[in-house]
């Protein structure tokens, strides 16, 4: 299957997960990577400038209208994505009363686009991640999910933690421990 793109969900401690992973993505990584996160105000040039750090592809924070590019891209602090059909993305103000993870979904399965998603460490913030997330897996979309397990930080093992949430209700396609989810990952954009 061709993808259009590659969506990271982070929520508090996924930052530190993804760092710990972001050099194992090559210069030459053929998709664009969205990162789908509610940062605070401000954070948002903070998580850039850390993440190019370790980074091998160029990321950066869109603040407006733009296309998919072969990068990593950041929404605004406050906002996040919306895709468009022919690959048009755009910024939303992230709305108190909706799960902005499940209306970037299911916006963007509507709009007829491929992607894989990633679930690292982290908080689960709304149940409607979870929903979200089974719907990918009843529509054949790979989740690959952090392993619990497989990483020192023991906040993953709680029972609120996204991962361990998405493993638990079932909705993801791959669980796999932190350090091989890019391999995999390469593997299915293959």
């Amino acid at each position: 299957m061709k993808y259009d793109f590659v969506s990271i969900i982070l929520t508090a401690g996924g930052p530190k997960a993804l760092y710990q992973i972001i050099d194992q993505f090559e210069p030459d990584f053929p998709l664009p990577v969205l990162f789908l996160s509610s940062l605070p105000p401000t954070f948002d040039d903070m998580f850039v400038q850390i993440v190019s750090e370790k980074s091998q592809l160029p990321i950066s924070v869109v603040e407006h209208k733009t296309f998919l590019k072969r990068e990593m891209l950041v929404s605004k602090a406050g906002y996040y994505f919306q895709v468009s059909k022919n690959k048009e993305l755009n910024i939303k103000k992230i709305e108190p009363d909706k799960c902005f993870i499940n209306e970037f979904i299911k916006d963007s399965y509507s709009n007829n686009l491929n992607f894989i998603t990633i679930i690292l460490a982290g908080m689960l913030i709304s149940d409607q991640i979870l929903e979200a997330c089974s719907f990918l897996k009843e529509k054949n979309y790979p989740i690959l999910v952090q392993d619990i397990y497989s990483n020192p930080n023991i906040q993953l093992q709680y029972e609120d933690s996204l991962p361990a949430k998405i493993i638990e209700n079932n909705s993801y396609t791959h669980k796999i421990p932190l350090e091989k989810i890019v391999p995999a990952l390469n593997q299915l954009i293959l």
